[in-house]
């Protein structure tokens, strides 16, 4: 984490997390906490974090699940844990009772369980 302190960072600008990150990589990192001063790069949108992640700007906060494994992207401090979220599955209202739409549902809800606990 101290090693954060020499390099160029990707995250959230107006999210309500951004505080909180900015605290964690402040403290865990040897910087001052203020998240204008540890983040180079700031958006909201998580395509555009991604996007600058992988032009190589600098380090960003991407989920597991959002880099393909063939990726040449390099996991770094795999053993932090960030910040959960919650997902939601949603449905249109026209079709959100149907029967086969709550059986793919319910195979969904149980397999993300499955994998991110």
């Amino acid at each position: 984490m101290r090693d954060l302190a020499g390099h160029r960072l990707i995250g959230p600008d107006q999210d309500p997390s951004a505080p909180r990150l900015a605290e964690r990589w402040g403290a865990e990192g040897g910087r001052d906490t203020d998240r204008h001063d540890l983040v180079s790069f700031r958006t909201d949108s998580r395509m555009v974090q991604e996007a600058a992640v992988h032009a190589g700007i600098g380090i960003g906060v991407l989920g597991v699940f959002e880099v393909p494994q063939d990726c040449c992207l390099v996991r770094v401090l795999p053993e932090t844990a960030v910040e959960s979220f919650p997902v939601w599955l949603a449905a249109h209202e026209d079709i959100r009772h149907s029967r086969r739409l709550r059986l793919v549902y319910d195979a969904l809800a149980v397999g993300l369980r499955l994998l991110f606990g």
